[in-house]
């Protein structure tokens, strides 16, 4: 438990006075709380005159009682002596939300960011055995997921990631990612749905398996970084899926060749 003293409720509210320009009429402590790494996170409450709305501001100080981070819409998400810190950071001109994956340096006392992740909602966090990890997604709503403890992107981007436990009762992450090839002539396209599994650590699982053709594929998927051989593997399924369309194409134009041809025929006999 962190004991406020006054050293750190005179920084803030410094700091909250120089953002309002002027003396606050309202000033208050919210939480204070030890986030780990010898640090402590501190959320405060002030208000410029009576007639305005409460602003809120969130800080960060070291063993030194040093201010290491200040911001006026700041969240910690996440902390550990292990991993570190995911903090929540929005930016309300953009209307985006930023998350910032800091360490505090054991030499410095100072924090060193890691990573920045652009997620379109806020990252949900696993805790396992071995890594804790954050699921992201973009704009286009793909997710994919980040280690805050190997410090890295662990799966490449797919359509939806979910947490499951398996038999051993360890937690794995399942994948599905649809790979989809529009035909052009007849505008229906052929899609299937490839399922996977990921560990904590990064480990993709060998072979997926494929909804369409409805099989499993037997693959290596950690054989090269940046999910290379997820990548070509995506694009091989494409392939069979575009041949498999071709197919279905030339076999509907044959049926309508037989039709018409059974129709001319029996026009002719008559």
């Amino acid at each position: 438990m962190v004991v406020i003293n006054s050293c750190i409720s005179k920084k803030i509210s410094d700091f909250c006075e120089r953002d309002t320009n002027s003396n606050s009429d309202f000033f208050e402590i919210e939480a204070l709380h030890s986030i780990g790494q010898g640090l402590t996170f501190v959320k405060a409450r002030a208000r410029k005159n009576s007639i305005e709305e409460d602003s809120y501001y969130s800080a960060i100080f070291n063993s030194n009682k040093e201010l290491l981070a200040f911001d006026c819409d700041l969240d910690i998400l996440f902390s550990s002596a292990r991993d570190g810190i995911l903090m929540e950071c929005s930016n309300d001109k953009e209307k985006t939300k930023e998350y910032y994956h800091y360490r505090c340096d054991e030499f410095t006392n100072r924090l060193r960011l890691i990573e920045v992740l652009k997620s379109k909602n806020r990252p949900y966090i696993i805790e396992s055995e071995n890594a804790t990890v954050c699921v992201c997604d973009d704009e286009k709503e793909k997710k994919q997921i980040y280690s805050l403890t190997h410090h890295d992107m662990i799966s490449p981007k797919v359509d939806v990631i979910r947490p499951v436990r398996a038999d051993n009762g360890v937690v794995v992450f399942e994948y599905r990612d649809k790979v989809t090839f529009d035909s052009n002539s007849q505008n229906q396209p052929v899609e299937t749905t490839l399922v996977g599994f990921i560990s904590p650590n990064g480990n993709m699982l060998d072979g997926v398996y494929d909804s369409y053709f409805g099989r499993f594929r037997e693959c290596s998927l950690n054989g090269h970084p940046n999910f290379l051989q997820y990548g070509v593997l995506k694009r091989f399924v494409k392939w069979e899926l575009k041949n498999t369309a071709q197919r279905r194409e030339e076999e509907e134009k044959s049926v309508k060749r037989r039709l018409k041809k059974f129709c001319e025929g029996t026009k002719l006999d008559n």
